[in-house]
Formats: structure tokens, sequence, C-alpha cells
């Protein structure tokens, strides 16, 4: 079970209105859930921003609701392995993830901006976080979430690899 760390002192989330807010409850996959925090994350240079709300279900888990573009996908960390360095994946048009194969969507350097409410960890500022989204067969989607050596240890487990379905 993840413990949740209450986000205090931080930048307050700056991005549009969203229909979803901390506190607001849902089900996934038939198991109730209740949003705990959010990351506010951005492509600069893109202007470019969403939302990552952090979830936690009634059965133990935790997971989250990413938010942009009247996008919504649920996702959960796996153990899958995986070990490719972010570089390597910049030119590939596919991935492979154990028997899956997933077509490369996007390649970039997001940065996670402010959080406010109760995360899986301890968000102390601004960090870059370098990503890889892949679309598989169907509605399944992963993100490859890379970061630097100062918050991999503690997000490795929060991020992994993600395995989603669109929802909502």
């Amino acid at each position: 079970h993840t413990k949740f760390r209450n986000v205090t002192g931080v930048q307050t989330c700056a991005l549009p209105i969203s229909a979803i807010k901390i506190g607001a409850e849902g089900q996934y996959g038939g198991v109730r859930f209740v949003v705990a925090g959010r990351l506010e994350m951005a492509i600069e240079y893109a202007n470019f921003g969403w939302n990552e709300w952090s979830l936690i279900f009634d059965d133990g888990r935790s997971g989250w609701l990413s938010d942009g573009l009247s996008v919504f996908v649920v996702t959960f960390a796996s153990d899958a392995d995986f070990s490719e360095p972010f570089d390597a994946l910049r030119d590939r048009e596919t991935v492979e993830i154990g028997r899956d194969v997933f077509g490369r969507l996007e390649w970039d350097v997001a940065k996670c901006v402010a959080a406010e409410g109760e995360l899986p960890f301890v968000f102390d500022g601004a960090y870059d976080a370098p990503l890889v989204d892949l679309q598989g067969f169907g509605k399944t989607f992963a993100t490859l979430d890379y970061r630097s050596e100062e918050h991999t240890s503690e997000l490795q487990s929060r991020f992994g690899i993600s395995y989603a379905v669109f929802c909502l």
C-alpha cells in the first residue's frame, strides 16, 4: 500500500479549470477511487499543459488519471521489465515491452511545475520529467517516465511502466 504525503508550501497549480477536483470520487474497473492530489505538467516550448491526478482505490491500489486535451487515461505502475535509455527511444517508431509492441506517440521532456493535495512521494519543487508515450493494440497505452537521479529512487515505483485504458 502506497504512503501518501500532503503537499505543503508548494506553488499553486494554474491550469484551466478541470471537471476533476481533489476529493472527487469515481469508479474504474468496478473499484471505487478518490482523487487525492494533482501534478501540473507542461511542455513549455509547445505551450501545452495537462494534469496528472493521484488516485487512491478502495482495494489499496494507487494510480493516476491523466487529463489533457479532453482525453482521460487511468494508469497503474507495472512490474514489466524495461531498461532502454530515454535517448535510445527518440527516433524509434515501435517499442517492445515484454511480448507487447507499442507505437511511439510522444518523446519529450515535460516539466512538473506544481502540485497540490496528497501525493505518493515528496514534491519539493519543479522538476524535469522525460517521458515516452506509447500506443498499443486497441486501447492499451503505456507511459515510460524517466527521472533525474534525485527523483529516480523515490518515483521509480510510482511510475515505472504504466499500462492504461482510455476511460470516462
